[in-house]
């Protein structure tokens, strides 16, 4: 009593709300009869969800064919989804023009799930108080059929089909199903309707299975009763079925049309140009080509060996402008760039000529060494068993070339620590024991080195002298420039000779000097004693006085004077 009732005329557009003023029930035929006053007209309010989805529905294209997902689950995020509401909380419905099985993703279903079983008690809704002062209660319950009989329950409508109600003053559900009002409200489960890749006439039969999206199997047939919708929109439905044989597990047959599910014809698209370029990747010429079109030469642009662009009347090399480009192998014929970096270079080479004859080999450039290693090759390109190799690194340069029986080296030349160093084999190259010429040169073999004393020699027969040293490799030539006072003695020692030009043949050399005042008179001076005495300048003075000039030329085999002055 006194509580507000809703009254909805639809066909009127007629919505009013009044009072229970008095409720009369019959239990005789299960009816209520209430009494209203207190009229009053309402607005239309619809529920914001329900002017969301007619939002949705209304913006869905004609065109396209959308299906209804249905998932129920444990909570709002999707929990246990599951396709049957048994033991479940929460529904969503999704509409879905992808396919007509309902996607199992729980994050296709995220922001619709929505609260269907509230919690449930044991006591009925109080209501709101009468005028007498008494509560009443408002009772749920739930069966398997119409009389309430068949599982009967108040404790959830899991798997139930009917639902019953009744009001009354008592706060206890009853447990007599003659007490509620009882309607249905779970239908039966919806026919299926399937896609089909072909056109169907009327009464048409004999379709495989296999014509049918989402396929169905032996296991589970399409049901007469089932709909199918064509290519062209039309609908039929199933009236026949085979299971078993066929690629696809069976035949179905159909009956007449239905309807048609297609909208109208659009309107005729804008149309497309004929000089859009196409590009191919083929390994043969394109046929008909039109100007822009590429070319990649392969079957796939993994193997791809050349781009060429079509000007309109031939394919022209194409270059591919790329600031950092990675790539696993690099085949290329030429290659025009100013900086490469790569710590290992290979360069294979074949018949190349070298030192009349031809070789084959690879050049390599790694751990900072450039490497040539190759073969000397006969008259008709097969190698003759000799091979060399050239090594240019930090520590400087190296090349040598085999003999034959690659037991030893034609020659050989290096060159580091800033010397040259040159062996040249004198023997016969099949010799056992092979002979060599080696030699060093360095920067000091190609300077002339040189001396004179700034103080004046001297002994008892000789008041002055100068030596004037030059050297150039192992040749040296001494300039004496004396003046004589006696002659008392022969071999009187002058001085030792300076280190760095000593001769090779210490007690051979001598050096006529002769005189400048007296015509045909000579002094000597030897390299040592005609006894083989100490190594040194002695002289042998013809005439007591007078002055003398002469030199003598003579080989080494001491260092180089490094210390004296130089000239190149």
């Amino acid at each position: 009593l006194n509580q507000t009732v809703h009254i909805a005329d639809e066909n009127q557009q007629l919505f009013l709300s009044a009072k229970v003023l008095s409720i009369k029930r019959c239990r005789a035929n299960h009816s209520v009869k209430l009494t209203l006053g207190e009229f009053a007209h309402e607005t239309v309010s619809f529920d914001e969800r329900l002017s969301e989805l007619a939002n949705q529905m209304s913006n869905i294209s004609k065109t396209v064919q959308y299906y209804p997902w249905l998932r129920y689950a444990d909570d709002d995020k999707g929990t246990n989804m599951s396709a049957f509401p048994t033991g479940k909380k929460y529904m969503a419905i999704v509409w879905s023009n992808k396919s007509s099985v309902p996607s199992d993703n729980p994050a296709d279903y995220a922001g619709k799930w929505a609260l269907i079983q509230g919690e449930d008690g044991a006591d009925g809704v109080p209501g709101a108080k009468g005028t007498d002062g008494r509560t009443s209660y408002f009772h749920t319950a739930w069966a398997n059929d119409v009389s309430g009989q068949s599982g009967f329950t108040v404790s959830g409508g899991d798997g139930k089909k009917y639902i019953g109600t009744y009001s009354d003053f008592t706060l206890a559900d009853s447990t007599n199903p003659a007490d509620y009002n009882w309607a249905l409200f779970k239908g039966e489960r919806g026919k299926q309707i399937f896609k089909s890749n072909q056109e169907y006439g009327s009464q048409s039969s004999g379709h495989w299975w296999s014509d049918l999206s989402p396929a169905p199997s032996v296991d589970n047939p399409p049901k007469i009763g089932d709909t199918i919708i064509t290519p062209s929109g039309n609908l039929f439905q199933i009236d026949a079925v085979t299971v078993g044989g066929g690629g696809g597990g069976g035949v179905f047959g159909v009956g007449s049309v239905l309807g048609n599910i297609k909208g109208p014809q659009g309107p005729q698209g804008v149309p497309g140009s004929k000089d859009v370029p196409y590009t191919y990747i083929q390994l043969g010429t394109p046929a008909s080509p039109k100007k822009g079109d590429l070319w990649w030469h392969g079957t796939t642009l993994n193997d791809a060996t050349a781009l060429q662009y079509y000007n309109g009347t031939a394919w022209v090399d194409q270059s591919i402008q790329q600031a950092v480009l990675s790539i696993k192998k690099l085949q290329s014929i030429e290659i025009d760039t100013s900086t490469i970096n790569s710590p290992d270079i290979n360069s294979p080479f074949n018949h190349v000529q070298i030192d009349g004859a031809k070789s084959s080999g690879n050049l390599e450039l790694k751990d900072a060494n450039l490497s040539i290693l190759g073969n000397i090759e006969d008259n008709n390109g097969n190698p003759n068993g000799q091979y060399y190799k050239s090594l240019l690194s930090p520590n400087g340069m190296f090349n040598y070339i085999t003999t034959p029986d690659q037991k030893g080296s034609m020659s050989s030349v290096a060159l580091q620590r800033g010397a040259l160093q040159l062996q040249t084999l004198i023997s016969d190259p099949s010799a056992a024991t092979k002979k060599y010429i080696q030699s060093e040169f360095t920067s000091a073999d190609n300077v002339t080195f040189f001396y004179v004393n700034t103080t004046a020699l001297g002994n008892i027969d000789i008041d002055w002298a100068y030596i004037y040293y030059t050297r150039r490799g192992n040749l040296v030539t001494a300039n004496f420039q004396i003046h004589t006072i006696a002659n008392q003695y022969n071999f009187l020692r002058l001085a030792d000779i300076r280190p760095g030009y000593k001769p090779y043949l210490t007690n051979k050399i001598v050096a006529s000097c002769l005189s400048f005042s007296d015509p045909g008179q000579s002094t000597a001076m030897y390299s040592s004693t005609p006894s083989g005495g100490t190594v040194g300048w002695y002289s042998n003075i013809s005439k007591a006085s007078g002055s003398y000039g002469g030199s003598v030329s003579y080989l080494t085999q001491d260092d180089y004077p490094t210390g004296d002055s130089y000239f190149a």
